[in-house]
């Protein structure tokens, strides 16, 4: 008996074993964040820079993650006047939109992954997470994919986030009444895909 105790603690010694650790840090020029809003009528879109990030993994398991957004770092892809788009910007910096001033970074913190849809490459979760924007915090859910190379990983995801939530109501038809065609989508998106090393 004495024996079958030891092997069975021997077995689970080495499964433990097995189910290495690795912690990845995002590399801030080999990953990116692009934004897309609608409005009534049009749309806008442009990228965002990460400040920085890091994600662990448990063998193939996602257990946590977390990156910071520098939201000064926001810029405008789809104007090509260099006043409008500037005008835009300035705007989404603004304290209508995004304070950036006194708000200099968002910042995203994994709660939960569990197994998503199968992926053609890497493997695919559902994540529960917490964002903040704008100094106001809501849980968000939205699906990635993990690909591992190497010494090398990459999450890729999109995210719906409804600006309301973050006390962002500038042209949402939803609080003002009235505002016809200036109406601008209270949700935005944000395709992630942010690229680490092992450490």
């Amino acid at each position: 008996m004495k024996t079958i105790i030891l092997s069975i603690v021997a077995l689970a010694a080495m499964s433990f074993k097995t189910a290495d650790t690795k912690n990845y840090v995002f590399d801030v020029n080999n990953s990116s964040i692009h934004w897309l809003a609608k409005k009534v009528g049009g749309q806008h879109d442009g990228n965002i820079g990460l400040k920085s990030g890091e994600l662990t993994l448990v063998g193939e398991e996602l257990k946590a993650a977390r990156f910071i957004v520098d939201m000064n770092s926001i810029t405008v892809a789809d104007l090509t006047d260099a006043g409008y788009n500037a005008k835009l910007v300035g705007h989404l910096k603004a304290e209508d939109f995004f304070g950036t001033e006194k708000n200099t970074e968002s910042i995203f913190v994994l709660k939960k992954a569990s197994e998503g849809a199968v992926a053609k490459t890497g493997t695919s979760y559902n994540v529960e997470g917490s964002l903040t924007i704008k100094g106001v915090t809501n849980d968000v859910t939205f699906p990635v994919t993990i690909v591992k190379a190497g010494n090398m990983v990459t999450a890729i995801g999109k995210i719906t986030i409804d600006r309301t939530k973050f006390g962002i109501k500038y042209g949402s038809k939803s609080f003002f009444e009235g505002i016809g065609d200036k109406a601008i989508d209270d949700t935005f998106e944000l395709e992630i895909k942010l690229s680490g090393k092992a450490k």
